[in-house]
């Protein structure tokens, strides 16, 4: 750190740092969120070795939990990404949060639609 970023932070009043340090956690967390959704749905819609039917079908009763986190965890970067000056599209773009196929379910059972022929 140079002494001229100590100084100015030994500077801050108790109110400053601790309102600097909330805004730096928060989007350190909007950055971690993004970061981890992008390979969980990487994962999910794309893996070259499986496919999203599969993957459903593991996850049993648990994959409209599965897609309800997702969509929660994408709203909550778009919530707090305004507090950051931010917007969603400075975390995500559109392909990493949009199912690329549409489905039904059933007692958290996930049942994708057929891909168009």
């Amino acid at each position: 750190m140079s002494t001229i970023t100590r100084i100015q932070r030994d500077s801050e009043t108790p109110g400053r740092r601790i309102a600097r340090e909330i805004v730096d956690t928060l989007h350190d967390e909007a950055q971690r969120r993004a970061a981890v959704h992008q390979l969980l749905f990487r994962k999910l819609w794309f893996d070259p070795d499986t496919s999203p039917e599969s993957v459903f079908e593991e996850l049993g009763g648990r994959g409209k939990a599965v897609l309800d986190a997702a969509t929660a965890n994408v709203q909550h970067i778009a919530a707090i990404a305004p507090l950051l000056g931010k917007t969603l599209a400075d975390y995500l773009k559109p392909e990493d949060y949009t199912r690329p196929r549409d489905y039904t379910e059933s007692g958290g059972i996930i049942t994708l639609t057929p891909l168009p022929e």
